[in-house]
């Protein structure tokens, strides 16, 4: 179906960023993996996506999604941790979601060597493949 929408693998990466960011703003992040990923495989391996890319695309949008609004369960664990009112703490999390959290998603998105540099220099470059 969303390869009807689109053929291009950065515009799917991009829709697949907004679906996990959505879904990580109501959900937490372990039903987000095990629900969403297999339903992806099929689609990340006909544009073929790298699967440690694609592992770290995921990991980086739940843990933004998690720390977003309306719900922000990172936020609600924060400010009971260090008794300060869930109001003070959002502004400066959005924030770091804007400054920090969202490029570094871009950047992990759309420059897959940089995401899968570190598991490229452990384990070798056959056996994460190419990207």
């Amino acid at each position: 179906f969303i390869l009807s929408i689109s053929t291009n693998k950065y515009a799917i990466l991009f829709m697949i960023n907004i679906l996990i960011l959505i879904l990580g703003m109501f959900v937490d992040g372990l039903p987000i993996m095990i629900i969403v990923v297999p339903l992806l495989m099929p689609l990340v391996k006909e544009l073929d996506v790298n699967l440690i890319h694609l592992g770290a695309i995921i990991v980086v949008n739940v843990g933004l999604g998690v720390v977003t609004p309306p719900y922000a369960i990172s936020i609600f664990v924060g400010s009971r941790l260090g008794n300060v009112p869930y109001e003070e703490l959002v502004p400066p999390m959005m924030v770091y979601l804007l400054l920090v959290g969202l490029p570094v998603l871009f950047l992990t998105t759309y420059i897959p060597w940089l995401a899968c540099w570190l598991p490229t220099v452990v384990m070798g470059a056959k056996i994460v493949g190419p990207w």
